[in-house]
């Protein structure tokens, strides 16, 4: 398995990532199509894919902030889910970075699934509310969790959450849903 980054987007690999992309997260967590591009061109977000053979298997969206990854999204094709490779994506992706990334509270099994996966990378959960804001008109804004390499005292998570409101979503920070 290849991990290459992506700059051609206008690309059939970056079109097939985009359709695993699609049927991976819902709606109030994907971005359109457009917001991905405009990150890539703006040097905002840099896009990998996974390819074995000839073929996309998933992908990883990276958002480089201050001292940390931002690791946006990452999914794998359906036909290759439970082999192993998401945590081979991560795994050579994290080498030597500050990761960061955002998860659901862990409220059903799904959610603990994936929050144990990503402790078994290495990651921490950290447990102070993140509200990550409508990416789309139409969506809403969400209460997650954030997961780092290493965890993060209040203050640090703080400015960390700050940091990712002002720079990723273009917004003012956001303590609370209203």
């Amino acid at each position: 398995m290849d991990l290459i980054k992506l700059i051609d987007v206008t690309s059939n690999e970056f079109d097939e990532a985009l359709k695993i992309l699609d049927y991976s997260f819902p709606k109030d967590e994907k971005p359109t199509k457009k917001q991905i591009v405009d990150s890539i061109k703006n040097g905002e977000s840099e896009f990998f894919i996974a390819k074995k053979e000839k073929i996309v298997i998933g992908f990883l969206i990276n958002y480089p902030i201050n001292n940390y990854h931002f690791v946006g999204h990452l999914a794998i094709s359906k036909n290759y889910r439970g082999q192993g490779i998401g945590s081979k994506i991560m795994g050579k992706f994290m080498k030597g970075k500050n990761i960061v990334l955002e998860v659901e509270k862990p409220t059903n099994e799904e959610t603990k699934k994936r929050i144990h996966f990503y402790e078994k990378l290495g990651l921490y959960l950290n447990t102070f509310n993140f509200i990550m804001p409508s990416i789309q008109p139409s969506t809403q804004m969400l209460e997650l969790y954030l997961m780092t390499t290493s965890p993060l005292t209040k203050i640090e998570f703080e400015k960390l959450r700050d940091i990712i409101h002002i720079q990723i979503y273009k917004t003012k920070p956001i303590y609370k849903l209203d």
